[in-house]
């Protein structure tokens, strides 16, 4: 005899429920268990990259000296790097300053007090604003490679031991830009108030330029002669104003060099030499006359008529 079992259609739609909500269910399952051993999977991997491809060994490298030419000159300022430091991606190796800050410099003994401290002021300035960014691409460099240490922390690559150190290396570099913003503050202050200063120096200097050439022009009007005794380069000036005024008829007063044992000897043989090359007139109009004793000059001014 068969055994015959006799389901409704509300049995029947439950048992087909239950069965839907337990597939689901092992679907759910099947797919976390599949994400957990992808995760797996990809850790592995990258902790088998990382032992095959990157290699880290405590020791130094050797490389042959490397040589540097800048494109114009410079002057090295700071080295701070020495044979045997550490070298990070991003640290400073050494500052430098270019040279042609100093291509309008003179003779600086010359100058007034306030334009050697006004270039002065612009050198510190220029050299802060370069240190200013190298700062700022070492805070870079030490932000990626912080960023960097994050990933490796959280794939247990590292330990956090190096991002504490890059941490405070960041801190400390960003104090010191901060000192270097204010310093480059003040410089620049300080080279505004001395651009007004030797702004007023220039006023002042181009005020005695004027008074000295009205002396001069006062000292050839009262002069009956000139006489012009070894000196230096103020004596050399006043001397060759005088010949050049005399050369073009704005006076015809007698100019006598004294070439005391041979002093003026070198601009006797100068004059001869532009003769040479026709730069002067072989039978000058007006022109000094050398004498080589105090005798003979004093014969000359007895003669001039007052």
């Amino acid at each position: 005899m068969k055994d015959f079992h006799f389901t409704t259609e509300r049995e029947q739609a439950e048992i087909e429920k239950i069965l839907l909500q337990r597939k689901k269910k092992q679907s759910k399952q099947q797919a976390l268990f599949m994400a957990i051993f992808i995760f797996i999977i990809i850790v592995i991997a990258l902790y088998c990259v990382r032992k095959i491809v990157y290699a880290e060994f405590n020791g130094y490298v050797v490389v042959h000296n490397v040589r540097f030419r800048a494109s114009e000159d410079i002057f090295v300022h700071d080295i701070y790097k020495h044979n045997g430091d550490l070298v990070r991606p991003g640290d400073t190796i050494y500052s430098y300053v270019s040279l042609d800050w100093f291509h309008e410099i003179g003779n600086i003994n010359t100058e007034s007090e306030i334009v050697v401290k006004s270039r002065d002021l612009k050198v510190q300035y220029g050299l802060a604003y370069q240190n200013l960014a190298v700062l700022r691409a070492k805070m870079t460099e030490l932000q990626r490679q912080i960023d960097l240490e994050d990933h490796n922390i959280r794939f247990g690559l590292s330990d956090n031991v190096h991002k504490l150190q890059l941490e405070r290396e960041y801190k400390e570099t960003d104090e010191e830009l901060k000192a270097l913003q204010r310093r480059l503050h003040v410089l620049r202050k300080a080279i505004d108030e001395s651009k007004d200063a030797v702004d007023r120096l220039g006023e002042v200097s181009e005020g005695f330029t004027i008074q000295n050439v009205r002396n001069k022009q006062k000292m050839k009007e009262l002069a009956d002669c000139f006489v012009c005794l070894p000196g230096s380069y103020g004596t050399l000036d006043e001397m060759m104003d005088v010949v050049a005024s005399g050369t073009v008829d704005e006076h015809r007063k007698p100019c006598y060099i004294l070439n005391y044992q041979g002093f003026y000897e070198g601009l006797k043989q100068l004059a001869q030499h532009m003769r040479s090359l026709a730069f002067l007139p072989q039978q000058e109009q007006y022109a000094p006359q050398f004498v080589d004793s105090m005798e003979e000059l004093i014969t000359h001014l007895e003669s001039v008529k007052l």
